[in-house]
């Protein structure tokens, strides 16, 4: 993850398995929210079956 400089039009950059994506920072934090909803979701199920969540 890093900013972008003033030469792109979008202001995150994030590096996938080597490929770069520039991400508006209004989809970054809406793909960020779905995120840590999913994570969320994920702890329930794991801590109900006696695991550590993340």
């Amino acid at each position: 993850m890093a900013l972008t400089g003033d030469d792109k039009d979008e202001c995150i950059e994030v590096t996938i398995h080597g490929v770069r994506h520039f991400l508006h920072s209004t989809t970054a934090r809406e793909l960020s929210n779905m995120l840590i909803a999913r994570i969320e979701e994920w702890n329930l199920i794991v801590r109900a079956g006696g695991a550590p969540g993340v």
